[in-house]
């Protein structure tokens, strides 16, 4: 009877390990992958969420692969220098930038595909052609109505660049309401809201920004009691920078009309950053709430985040070998920050950062997750799991002994 019972107790054990560790492996929300393909040759990227990763780079991402050999294309995201063939994270809003590169220049023509969003997810993809500097989009598509974008490629470069705004996604809300007739018929009706922003890319040199944000009531339900609020996050992390509003409530907006909300934010004078302003809307009767946000990369009148950044990419390649040859880049780029030409000071450093990133990409080698059934499980969680299932046994093994010396 007493062997039973460890038995018994053993495969409750092991059974209670394996559920544990199961549990410990979230299910991801998102798994979006974009392939891109020029002239048959084709690379993708995917882009993940995961509760238990980070904003910066961990276990859950992927390092793109060494340079193959011939003609190829490699199409990653870029974060923090790193290249990243996978890229995960936990919370959303989230801006991928996303680079395509060539092996070598050519006419053609670039298809970017991806299966459209379904679910809790609303994402749009922008492409930037050859603008490195992400400030001047060539145009985009909603990845959850489309899936697909096209663009032509040159024989003058080998670099191509878009953006992947990664958001929730608001469905428009219904609310029932009773109307006449004998047979108490209802009908339903959508109540939707849409916070409607002036396009701004590039913030003004002053850094001071003032938006008109329009509140469009599209739906055919009457919204109540509305409270407007917002946050702001630079280079994807929270900030103390406040978003002021001229109206922080509104008492209603009828189905079909519009309200006015003017914004004003100031920007950090002496830094060159990438914001991200989120704008959010709640309204009580009916219990209805949507979001919306853009995004701006800024450089200051005030040029110390641009020599910052050139400063950087010398810093950079002093300390990789393998990218000094990238040295006539950042030579143009201090040429133009010495002749006030900030923007253009940014692009060309930001060139010699990213092919320096590849470089260096190309000779490191990361400890990457281990997948299982088509799921990338960290390295920590597959050795928990083995010792936890092996200490079940010595366990077990220690209980047999001790009955049998018991029983002598």
């Amino acid at each position: 009877m007493e062997k039973r019972s460890v038995k018994k107790s053993l495969i409750i054990y092991v059974l209670f390990t394996i559920l544990l560790s199961i549990n410990l492996i979230h299910a991801e929300n998102l798994n979006l992958k974009i392939t891109g393909t020029v002239n048959n040759i084709t690379s993708d990227v995917s882009l993940k969420t995961n509760p238990s990763a980070t904003d910066v780079v961990d276990g859950y991402d992927m390092y793109i692969n060494n340079l193959p050999s011939g003609n190829y294309s490699q199409f990653y995201s870029s974060v923090s220098g790193n290249s990243l063939s996978i890229d995960s994270w936990a919370a959303n809003p989230r801006t991928i930038y996303l680079v395509y590169s060539l092996s070598a220049a050519q006419n053609g023509t670039l298809d970017f595909s991806w299966t459209a969003l379904t679910g809790s997810y609303d994402a749009t993809f922008t492409y930037y052609g050859t603008d490195s500097s992400y400030a001047t989009s060539v145009g985009s598509a909603n990845m959850r109505t489309g899936s697909s974008y096209s663009a032509s490629t040159t024989s003058a470069s080998t670099l191509y660049y878009a953006k992947v705004a990664v958001s929730a996604y608001s469905a428009p809300a219904s609310s029932t309401t009773s109307t006449g007739g004998g047979g108490g018929s209802t009908t339903t009706k959508t109540t939707s809201l849409k916070i409607e922003i002036p396009a701004l890319s590039e913030a003004p040199a002053s850094g001071e920004i003032n938006l008109p944000i329009t509140l469009n009531n599209d739906g055919e339900v009457d919204l109540n009691k509305l409270t407007i609020s917002g946050k702001v996050l630079k280079d994807y992390k929270s900030s103390d920078i406040k978003l002021e509003f001229d109206k922080t409530s509104i008492a209603s907006i009828t189905a079909g009309k519009k309200e006015i909300v003017n914004l004003k934010l100031t920007l950090d004078k002496n830094q060159l950053s990438i914001y991200d302003i989120i704008i959010n809307v709640n309204s009580a009767s009916p219990v209805y709430k949507t979001s919306n946000h853009f995004y701006i990369d800024y450089v200051s009148k005030n040029a110390s985040g641009v020599k910052k950044m050139i400063v950087f990419a010398e810093d950079l390649l002093v300390q990789n070998p393998e990218c000094l040859e990238l040295k006539e880049m950042v030579d143009e780029a201090q040429k133009l920050f010495e002749q006030n030409n900030l923007k253009e000071a940014v692009i060309s450093a930001n060139k010699a950062i990213e092919a320096c990133k590849k470089s260096i990409s190309r000779t490191q080698k990361f400890e990457l997750p281990i997948s299982i059934a088509g799921l990338e499980i960290p390295l920590y969680l597959v050795i928990a799991t083995v010792s936890a299932i092996g200490f079940g046994i010595i366990f077990y093994l220690y209980r047999v002994w001790r009955f049998r010396k018991r029983n002598i």
